[in-house]
């Protein structure tokens, strides 16, 4: 598959290359900015993971390898996470380009093996050093927290575990905005059974309550 073949807001949204800069590097090895504002960041592999076909099979087309990534609001209060509009979401296939737009948040990406097998590996490759596991924060463990089946995979964690996420009709309606919107759900869904916990709980802040 080609971008031609994509949906037209993927590819008036898609970025273009740039030459790596040091302040990418410099920013990357900042200090983490812990505040409640946080980036979401979707794999080609997770956008792949969600490319079915309709025996559930996954399509074997090869698409452009993009990331798809949103900025989002977790704070102490926070029991659901709506996916921001396609417009405000930043798509690229740039290492360097992510990193800008990361800055110094902490990332919520689908587990430690993304970390340390697809997006690491992507960075070093190019000369950046990897991000280091403090900074990330997982979503298969905050899954698992809420009594969920452990799983990398994020077709299967939304579609077959709790948040019951629909896939599309078609496979050509799967491009990074919509992966980032389905990892977002998956998240929405967690912070709600937390805040059920919570609800329900003897102490103010339980201790297998996933910190974000």
């Amino acid at each position: 598959m080609i971008v031609d073949d994509c949906s037209p807001a993927f590819r008036r949204h898609v970025q273009c290359l740039e030459i790596p800069s040091e302040e990418v590097v410099r920013r990357h090895r900042q200090k983490i900015n812990t505040n409640f504002t946080k980036v979401v960041v979707v794999t080609p592999e997770d956008i792949r993971s969600l490319r079915r076909l309709p025996d559930g099979s996954l399509d074997e087309t090869e698409i452009p390898e993009y990331f798809g990534c949103a900025k989002i609001e977790i704070g102490p209060d926070t029991y659901f996470v709506d996916p921001p509009p396609h417009e405000e979401m930043f798509i690229t296939k740039n290492p360097y380009e992510l990193l800008r737009y990361i800055g110094t948040r902490r990332i919520i990406i689908m587990s430690k093996e993304t970390l340390i097998e697809q997006i690491n590996p992507r960075l070093l490759r190019i000369g950046l050093p990897p991000f280091m596991k403090k900074r990330a924060r997982f979503v298969a463990e905050a899954a698992e927290s809420v009594g969920e089946t452990l799983s990398s995979d994020l077709y299967k964690v939304g579609y077959e575990g709790g948040p019951s996420l629909d896939v599309p009709n078609s496979v050509r309606q799967v491009d990074p905005r919509f992966a980032v919107a389905w990892l977002i759900e998956v998240v929405s869904f967690i912070l709600s059974v937390q805040d059920q916990q919570r609800l329900f709980s003897d102490v103010l802040d339980p201790p297998n309550i996933y910190q974000w």
